[in-house]
């Protein structure tokens, strides 16, 4: 009983120690070896980090020999998972670098968003620059490296991500190492649990569900006592978890391209004033690995346009060198539609503009969506119908009285993408025709989910958001 009292109250103080170092250092220092009886991590460097049979490394963390060794007079063993992705490499335990405060949208992204067990940041976790603008391995999930961790069985259910397990060799001390360096090897069986925990060929040990009622040659013997602390407790304790480093770089790590087609943006483009007609039929909006490129097309020239609609602005197509309003549009009676190229995505979040009804209560526009990547069709052709009339005379909802005749989409093809064909097509009534305009557009990486890609206008002036449609 004194033995074991002694043994748990010397577990306690090197836990103790181990985090504190582990505070100052963010990492965990390499195991002593027992041999050398020097109490000194047996290297500093995390690739040569091998003690595979290691004890607390007491003079490494100022702490007494005596603290380092069990009730029955011998070291307690320590072990860590070491190498390239162990916790021993330069601050292989901190997570002061991961982000706390990713774009919302990202937030809700658990497979990207998460602080995870086994990586200590994920993708968009990452801290930004000072310039605000994410580091070159931002969207990796190894930004900061996955780390390699130990599994402890035997305590019920397994418990995975531990950061550091200490192992007394309890009272018969089979497998473990006196304080001058002497292995107790007695006749430790080959196999079993304890030979595991004092070999350590691997990365997994067992807990202290003991079984003594057997002699201690026998495989089935177990009497070790063991101490471990996750990853996430390590953490926790060391003062090393993740800090608010402000949410400005996710999102653009997350659009492969957007834009809202208001007069601003479109006039920017051309670079001229614009009165419906940009007389272009191609256009770029933006810049560098985000821009988007939009060309015109119809069953003949067509160029794109800019207009103010009914319920909102936006571009379509409109040909014969015209620059009336009521041309404007995306027209399928003309086979007109917009095509938009962009970096690679995964995702659409799309406005369109003067979607609706179209010739009575219960013909409701209509629009295609065709995506391709680099040329060959992704998917299905996904078609899609308004929610919204455009001009309710007698709205069913009170809200459609400020909230017509618009429509968001957020889409996916199921493959990764960079070209995407809006087309509008027959009304559901499928006698007659639908019109257009693009408010806004957005396509996404796979960092963040369909249902997170959303236009850029979509929150604008929209309680509840009412025009989201199916």
């Amino acid at each position: 009983m004194e033995g074991e009292a002694a043994t748990q109250r010397n577990l306690d103080l090197v836990s103790t120690a181990l985090v504190a170092y582990a505070s100052k250092q963010e990492a965990l220092p390499c195991p002593a070896v027992g041999s050398a009886a020097t109490g000194i991590a047996a290297s500093t460097g995390p690739s040569s980090c091998d003690a595979t049979a290691g004890v607390v490394p007491w003079s490494t963390l100022g702490i007494s020999v005596d603290t380092a060794t069990d009730g029955w007079g011998r070291l307690i063993s320590y072990r860590v998972a070491s190498g390239a992705n162990g916790l021993t490499r330069a601050r292989g335990a901190s997570l002061v670098d991961c982000n706390s405060n990713p774009h919302p949208a990202i937030a809700n992204n658990a497979a990207v968003a998460n602080l995870s067990s086994s990586y200590l940041c994920q993708g968009d976790r990452t801290k930004p620059d000072e310039h605000g603008n994410p580091p070159a391995a931002f969207n990796t999930a190894t930004t900061t490296g996955a780390r390699t961790t130990l599994l402890i069985q035997g305590d019920g259910a397994d418990k995975l991500y531990v950061a550091f397990a200490l192992i007394s060799h309890g009272p018969t001390g089979y497998g473990g190492v006196m304080r001058d360096g002497t292995a107790v090897l007695g006749d430790l069986a080959a196999t079993g649990r304890e030979a595991t925990n004092a070999t350590r060929t691997g990365n997994t040990f067992f807990g202290s569900e003991r079984t003594v009622d057997v002699p201690p040659t026998a495989v089935s013997h177990f009497d070790d006592v063991i101490r471990y602390m996750t990853l996430a407790e390590l953490v926790g304790k060391a003062g090393l978890g993740a800090r608010d480093w402000g949410a400005s770089a996710s999102l653009p790590l997350a659009t492969a391209g957007s834009s809202t087609f208001n007069r601003a943006t479109v006039e920017a483009a051309v670079g001229v004033a614009v009165n419906n007609n940009t007389f272009d039929q191609s256009l770029t909006f933006g810049a560098g690995g985000s821009a988007v490129s939009v060309q015109a097309f119809g069953s003949s020239a067509r160029d794109i346009s800019f207009t103010e609609g009914a319920r909102g602005s936006g571009i379509g197509t409109i040909g014969g060198g015209s620059t009336s309003a009521t041309n404007a549009t995306v027209n399928s009676a003309s086979d007109e539609f917009l095509r938009f190229n962009t970096a690679i995505a995964r995702s659409l979040g799309i406005t369109l503009v003067d979607f609706g009804t179209s010739g009575g209560a219960t013909r409701f526009e209509r629009v295609r969506f065709t995506f391709y990547l680099s040329g060959t069709q992704v998917g299905s052709q996904i078609i899609k119908a308004a929610c919204q009339n455009r001009n309710p005379a007698i709205p069913t909802n009170p809200a459609e009285v400020n909230y017509p005749g618009s429509a968001n989409f957020s889409l996916s093809p199921g493959g990764n993408f960079n070209r995407v064909d809006v087309e509008p097509i027959t009304t559901t009534s499928g006698d007659s025709e639908s019109a257009i305009l693009v408010g806004s557009f957005r396509v996404c990486t796979s960092l963040i989910t369909t249902a997170e890609c959303i236009s850029p206008t979509r929150n604008i002036d929209e309680p509840d958001n009412l025009n989201d449609c199916p």
